[in-house]
């Protein structure tokens, strides 16, 4: 039973629901019409050059209708069936996805090929590539920028004090904060330092600099004395800006 199962199972791309109906009848038929079925499964195993004995695991793949996207990333082999193109959708892009395979089963160039589309669509990404696989992308693409995090070769910049939209100056805030606490760990009183020099920041400046904040931290800190609020503008100086 497991090994007529098996067949229908890696008919179903050829012979579509014809194989659900098939097992329908195997299954509930008496002796001698499941032995007519059993046959009947074989002659198309046969046809269709289908091995009974997996060696390794064949997923069949979506129809080709159904294997359509905005994004084209390869095509489908599976047997002896005529491949045919398989992408993602758009909205696809914002779900998480593991790639996993051996080494040299195709990981790299997969996702070397999905960065292609993106590029192809005008879609931004960002890849972290520690191994340095991804940056002969380089050389295909004028637009595509190579940052190299901690070196001066050619360093990333940005400034966190631009706010993103449709955030609240409060809620933003808050989270620069909480990043520069957990990042550095300046300790307690520093959530109220911080909060007091970004605000004096943004009151002056508008978009304010990371220079600019280490200014008014300064300033301040000569103005206190020996008191708890200088120990901890003391720890946010030397742990956050210790440049």
């Amino acid at each position: 039973m497991e090994e007529v199962k098996s067949k229908l199972r890696q008919l179903k791309p050829f012979i579509g629901k014809k194989a659900d109906r098939i097992w329908v009848r195997y299954t509930t038929g008496d002796k001698f019409e499941s032995r007519q079925w059993e046959q009947m499964v074989n002659l198309l195993a046969e046809k269709y050059k289908i091995n009974s004995i997996e060696e390794e695991i064949i997923l069949p793949p979506p129809d080709r209708e159904t294997a359509k996207g905005d994004i084209q990333i390869g095509r489908t082999s599976y047997l002896n069936k005529p491949p045919h193109e398989f992408g993602i959708n758009f909205y696809e892009l914002t779900r998480h996805v593991g790639i996993f395979g051996s080494t040299g089963s195709g990981k790299t160039t997969l996702t070397k090929n999905t960065l292609r589309e993106l590029i192809h669509n005008k879609i931004p990404f960002i890849v972290f590539d520690w191994e340095k696989n991804y940056r002969d992308l380089v050389g295909e693409y004028k637009n595509v920028k190579i940052f190299t995090i901690g070196a001066d070769t050619s360093p990333f910049y940005f400034n966190y004090f631009k706010m993103p939209d449709g955030l609240s100056y409060k809620e933003y805030v808050k989270n620069i904060i909480e990043v520069f606490n957990k990042a550095y760990l300046g300790g307690v009183g520093s959530d109220s330092v911080l909060l007091k020099v970004f605000d004096s920041a943004y009151r002056q400046h508008g978009v304010p600099t990371t220079q600019d904040a280490l200014d008014i931290l300064d300033g301040d800190m000569k103005g206190e004395s020996c008191g708890a609020g200088r120990c901890s503008g003391s720890r946010v100086r030397c742990g956050c800006w210790s440049f």
